[in-house]
């Protein structure tokens, strides 16, 4: 499909990093156009004893093994590291890649991994405006030859940043949130691109209360990249369909509100609501889930029909 990008959201959770690389080789071997995976150090399904390799580690050492791939997080959560230490090794890795880094940012919601580590969780106003400050802070990191910055939360003086990142005039910032009273704001403010999760419906809701953002704060809203993350899957019947909604259900959703969530069906199903969202919502990269006992077969049939 012209003009439209496809990636693989991989949660890494219960993978050893040998297991992750062969699946990134996959994916880029397939033709997909980038490779995301979550920021976090818990697992979010299997029990806690599982793998979670470290989101950024993981990210630069697969940067190392792939050649064309886009690797980023799909969000990288902004309490988990200070903003103009984030920025450095975001251009670190962007120069080192020559330019595969795909930056995605958001505000934070895993309150159990935050007090864990010993994190403060602030309420979601706070985060938001965190969030708002952090991407202000990495802008001037990036741009500037030496950034001055002074928020409510964070604070540099003469902050240096070399390399500047190889993407210019910086690694698109991808911000993933759906907060209607806050976090669309930010991303109308400040986004390069915004990512949200949800059937249709709900994803035309989301767009139109960005869409209302922009106009307040005077910013042009097709210079916002639209993106979609849930799971496609192809299947050959209803049969199958419903299998593959009970296989993925979680955090006690039916297996219809799956199907409507996320874009499972039959190939000709499956083109027809990816071309719903391409023409009616204005969708331009669609992210797929691929978790722990997903089968490479699923990747398969999505580049067969889309790549």
């Amino acid at each position: 499909m012209k003009n439209v990008k496809f990636a693989v959201q991989l949660l890494v959770e219960g993978f050893s990093y040998q297991e992750i690389l062969e699946i990134a080789r996959k994916v880029e071997s397939l033709g997909f156009d980038i490779l995301t995976m979550p920021d976090h150090f818990y697992p979010m399904m299997l029990p806690r004893r599982e793998n979670v390799l470290e989101s950024w580690v993981t990210i630069a050492s697969l940067l190392r093994d792939t050649n064309k791939l886009m690797i980023g997080p799909l969000v990288t959560c902004t309490a988990y590291r200070y903003p103009s230490v984030l920025a450095k090794m975001v251009a670190s890795l962007d120069h080192i890649s020559s330019g595969r880094v795909n930056f995605g940012i958001g505000a934070g919601w895993y309150e159990e991994e935050y007090i864990g580590y010993g994190i403060p969780f602030p309420k979601p106003k706070v985060r938001m405006e965190m969030l708002r400050e952090a991407i202000m802070i990495i802008k001037k990191m990036w741009t500037e030859e030496k950034a001055t910055f002074e928020g409510k939360y964070f604070k540099i003086k003469d902050a240096v940043c070399f390399p500047k990142p190889h993407q210019k005039p910086y690694p698109p910032i991808m911000i993933g949130t759906g907060g209607e009273k806050y976090g669309l704001r930010v991303a109308a403010e400040l986004a390069d691109k915004w990512n949200w999760f949800g059937s249709p419906e709900t994803y035309r809701r989301k767009v139109d209360i960005l869409m209302n953002y922009c106009k307040e704060v005077e910013r042009d809203f097709d210079e916002i990249t639209l993106t979609w993350t849930g799971r496609i899957v192809v299947v050959g019947n209803e049969r199958e369909k419903e299998e593959i909604a009970k296989k993925y259900l979680w955090r006690n959703i039916t297996p219809q509100e799956y199907v409507e969530r996320n874009i499972v069906g039959t190939e000709e199903e499956v083109i027809d609501k990816i071309n719903y969202f391409i023409d009616e919502l204005g969708v331009r990269e669609f992210y797929t889930s691929f978790t722990k006992g997903t089968s490479i077969t699923e990747l398969e049939r999505i580049s067969r029909i889309l790549l």
